[in-house]
């Protein structure tokens, strides 16, 4: 694939152009990336709003009737549902169990246990884990994705 990029001192909005013969899936990945990275999340902050980068954002839990959006530093309270968000997130987010989804792109290591799998994450100390009910679902969002296989 070929890649230029022109710098165009007076613009007023970037603007990114893809010349391609057909939407491949190495194409389609370069699209749900380039459209994620301007999505954010709204949650809660010190009793006002703050609105997270979906980029930025590693995992979102449920713990009891609350929800959380996790980054590598911080987790912050989100106001929908987690079947609101999974209905809502970009492609690269993927439910790993009944409380928690994932954000792929954000994955370390995935390591295998008896009954779940756990998912550690770049640059933090943060985990979940992987219920095997969900295991599958994550396999084919990664293949997809990232072109990369699970054993």
């Amino acid at each position: 694939m070929k890649t230029r990029v022109e710098l165009v001192a007076n613009l007023e909005q970037d603007e990114v152009v893809l010349q391609c013969a057909a939407i491949t899936p190495r194409i389609q990945r370069l699209l749900d990336l380039l459209q994620e990275s301007d999505a954010t999340l709204e949650a809660e902050v010190d009793g006002g709003v703050v609105f997270l980068s979906l980029g930025d954002v590693l995992f979102i839990e449920t713990d009891g009737d609350a929800v959380f959006a996790h980054t590598t530093t911080s987790f912050h309270r989100v106001r929908r549902r987690l079947y609101q968000l999974e209905a809502a997130l970009p492609p690269s987010f993927v439910r790993v169990s009944k409380s928690t989804i994932v954000h792929v792109r954000h994955i370390a290591t995935i390591s295998h246990g008896a009954v779940s799998e756990r998912i550690d994450f770049r640059n933090t100390q943060k985990s979940v884990y992987v219920s095997r009910r969900y295991r599958k679902s994550l396999q084919d969002k990664m293949r997809a994705l990232l072109g990369l296989g699970l054993s």
